[in-house]
């Protein structure tokens, strides 16, 4: 029996090592100086692209995405998706009225990254009526780095986990991503 308890600790020790690797969890910041330092180049940053995208100045916008997103390299998924919304939103119908954060911005750490989720609300208007657009930012940055990019998921996404994925396979799978949803109301 003792051969038993020792070959199943001996193969849970060997599961362990391998998967150290893959395992990257991420842990939420609670240093509180740290977070007042960091929101603060977030709060900066989120307004510039809430600016931009309200003033259809797509350039700024795109300046700030990773560089997994914007390279040669990179899965095209997420950039073509990116570029489909922001040709919906260069539309002389289409207004973005108001984007604020929805909540506080959480930020996490994984050995490689410092993570950023800020949630956000829009309301923009189309020809033929409204949407609220719930979505978030997610900014991302190496540890020896000290600016953010950011993906941006603040309008018309489904599906945003899967993007990020693709883009970041290493991204911790314990942050929680808000859901991206859209409520549509008559003008």
């Amino acid at each position: 029996m003792l051969k038993v308890y020792a070959g199943a600790l001996l193969l849970v020790i060997v599961l362990i090592v391998c998967s150290l690797g893959r395992f990257n969890p991420a842990s939420r910041v609670i240093d509180s100086r740290w977070v007042a330092k960091e929101n603060s180049s977030v709060d900066s940053d989120t307004a510039v692209i809430f600016t931009a995208l309200q003033q259809k100045d797509f350039g700024i916008v795109r300046s700030m995405l990773p560089l997994e997103v914007t390279s040669a390299e990179s899965d095209r998924n997420y950039y073509d998706r990116y570029q489909d919304i922001l040709n919906d939103l260069e539309s002389d119908s289409v207004r973005i009225q108001q984007m604020v954060v929805a909540s506080n911005a959480e930020f996490y750490q994984s050995r490689q990254h410092d993570w950023v989720v800020v949630p956000t609300e829009a309301v923009v208007a189309y020809a033929d009526g409204q949407v609220l657009q719930r979505g978030f930012l997610l900014g991302v940055r190496a540890k020896d780095e000290t600016a953010w990019s950011y993906l941006d998921f603040t309008i018309n996404w489904q599906h945003s986990r899967q993007f990020i994925e693709l883009l970041f396979p290493e991204i911790p799978k314990n942050i929680p991503l808000p859901e991206c949803t859209a409520t549509y109301h008559d003008p």
